[in-house]
């Protein structure tokens, strides 16, 4: 990304002579707030064999304002879910706010992936806090950590554990919208469960664990362009919870 402008001849000589293919965005957000700027992604679905299916619906979403959540002005984002006929199907609203490179989202986006967004459905909430998803400064991270009280799962018997989110910056990536090449930040969360199920028929607790795997990538300047939530496996039940993929195709930064 170039964050200068250089006003020499010679500079700007070497600049002309840049990949053509390539474009460059100046704006160095990692995710533009600015009102009434939209983004629409295609969804598709992941099964348990990484095999990608395109799905019959999309999402846009649009900065409608700001809210104070623990001392800090969050942008809101509302997200709104439609098939191609333009039946709505869903909404939804997240928060989010940066500073010095660093990209924070409000927790409540967390807990509607593990109430049922991201077809998890556990019974517990992360603890109200913001929680830092990208950082072009910093190599990895602990986002968040939390200890799970036993808490009543689906009528089997109680559950408990540590919840923790952590971060990663991967690096450069390109990323193509309409045949043109943007240069992208790409970032690894991974949001896993550690603990254990007591069953109600089961004197002895049994391991419950899962680990979800994230792939962020923005474009400074434009915002979020590509998400992959991988499929989970969740090991007590031996099974795999589908995995999803987002995907920018038109956006307007106002």
């Amino acid at each position: 990304m170039n964050k200068f402008i250089f006003v020499l001849i010679i500079a700007f000589l070497l600049y002309s002579c840049s990949d053509n293919d390539s474009t460059s965005q100046t704006n160095s957000e990692i995710q533009p707030r600015s009102l009434s700027s939209f983004w629409i992604f295609d969804n598709y679905s992941i099964d348990s064999n990484n095999i990608e299916k395109k799905s019959n619906n999309y999402d846009s979403v649009v900065v409608t304002g700001q809210k104070t959540l623990l001392d800090r002005v969050g942008t809101i984002f509302f997200s709104t879910t439609k098939n191609y006929n333009g039946q709505e199907l869903a909404t939804s609203e997240y928060y989010m706010y940066e500073e010095n490179q660093k990209l924070f989202m409000h927790s409540s986006r967390f807990n509607q992936f593990l109430q049922g967004g991201g077809q998890l459905g556990l019974p517990f909430t992360f603890k109200e806090q913001w929680v830092k998803v990208a950082d072009m400064n910093d190599d990895d991270w602990k986002a968040y950590e939390d200890e799970i009280p036993e808490t009543v799962f689906m009528g089997l018997g109680t559950i408990s554990g540590k919840l923790l989110i952590t971060g990663e910056k991967k690096g450069k990536k390109d990323f193509y919208l309409n045949n043109k090449k943007f240069q992208s930040n790409e970032f690894y969360l991974i949001v896993s469960f550690n603990g254990n199920l007591k069953l109600q028929q089961a004197p002895i607790p049994v391991n419950l664990n899962f680990e979800q795997k994230i792939y962020i990538q923005f474009v400074n300047g434009i915002g979020l362009v590509q998400q992959i939530n991988l499929p989970t496996k969740v090991q007590l039940f031996g099974f795999t919870f589908p995995g999803s993929k987002s995907v920018l195709t038109k956006y307007l930064i106002k």
